[in-house]
Formats: structure tokens, C-alpha cells, sequence
């Protein structure tokens, strides 16, 4: 009897325990408040290309707004400032396997970014890619499904971003 009882827990704690898994590799590099600005930039401009998460080109500008807030990089109508490019892509693919009891699934986002910084006949380019994987599994129907979600979306275009405007301060000091 208490074999029976040992088995039924058992079952119902794996049936009721599906699992939900979120990787991301957050940037653990701070950006500092700058005295003066490291580049001048003109208003940029923003290209597309895929789109899967439909990340709007506001979204774009408003998280570099906030990232120049530390008044390393600023906007100016100089002649002396830098062109700026911002080219951007977003995928989304999902897989799903399926068994008798169970369904196991995986959602992957990527977001490419790249910075272009042109002036006269030079270019700086400074690009990056981050990715977010979410698992999910059911067992028999219950358990979490594998979703992106918009702050998932937030969280993975702030983070390229990011990256590549850290490259562009650590390269123009």
C-alpha cells in the first residue's frame, strides 16, 4: 500500500512539474557617466530587416535614448558629428516535439544589431547578436508552454543594444 501511495506521488510531482526554462545571457558591463561626450551623432537612422518579433523602430531609438543618458555618445547637428546607421533584425523559430504523454517545446528570439558610425570616407561598424530560449514541457496537458513574451522581447533588444553601443564608447575613447 505505501508502494502504491510512493508511485501515485511520484507520477502526479513529474505530471504536475512540467518545466520551463528561460536562457539569456545577461551583459554584466556598465557603461559610466561620461563628463563629456566620446562621439558627436547626427539623428540616426534606422533600417529593418527581418522583423519576426515586430520590434518597432521607436523601441530602437528609445532604448538608445536611455542608454545615452550617460552622455558618453550625444546628438548634435555639427559638422564634425558622426553619421549614425542603426541596422536591425529580429527571428523567432519554434519546435515542438511531441510523445504519447508528453510535449516538449522551444521557442528561440534573435536579436542582430548594428551600430554604423560613418564620417568623410571612415566607417565604424559595431555589431551584436543576442538570443533568448525558452523550453517548455507538458505532461498529459499540464506543465508551462514555451513563449516569448514582450518583456522577453524588451529585455533581448535593450541587451543588444547594449552591447554594441559598449563596443562603440570602448572603441571612440
Amino acid at each position: 500500500m505505501k508502494l502504491k501511495i510512493f508511485l501515485f506521488s511520484c507520477i502526479s510531482a513529474l505530471m504536475l512539474s512540467g518545466c520551463g526554462v528561460l536562457n539569456f545571457e545577461e551583459s554584466k558591463a556598465q557603461s559610466q557617466k561620461c563628463q563629456t561626450p566620446y562621439v558627436l551623432i547626427k539623428t540616426p537612422n534606422i533600417h529593418v530587416q527581418e522583423n519576426d518579433l515586430q520590434i518597432k523602430e521607436e523601441e530602437v531609438l528609445d532604448t538608445l535614448k536611455t542608454l545615452m543618458e550617460d552622455a558618453c555618445i550625444a546628438i548634435s547637428q555639427n559638422d564634425d558629428a558622426y553619421d549614425l546607421d542603426i541596422t536591425y533584425s529580429s527571428s523567432l523559430s519554434a519546435q515542438s516535439k511531441e510523445n504519447i504523454t508528453s510535449v516538449a517545446q522551444e521557442n528561440i528570439a534573435k536579436v542582430k544589431i548594428t551600430l554604423t558610425l560613418k564620417k568623410d570616407r571612415s566607417s565604424r561598424i559595431f555589431n551584436s547578436e543576442q538570443a533568448l530560449q525558452i523550453n517548455g514541457k507538458k505532461i498529459l496537458g499540464i506543465g508551462q508552454n514555451a513563449q516569448i513574451t514582450d518583456k522577453d522581447k524588451q529585455k533581448l533588444l535593450q541587451e543588444a543594444i547594449k552591447r554594441a553601443y559598449l563596443q562603440a564608447i570602448n572603441s571612440m575613447r
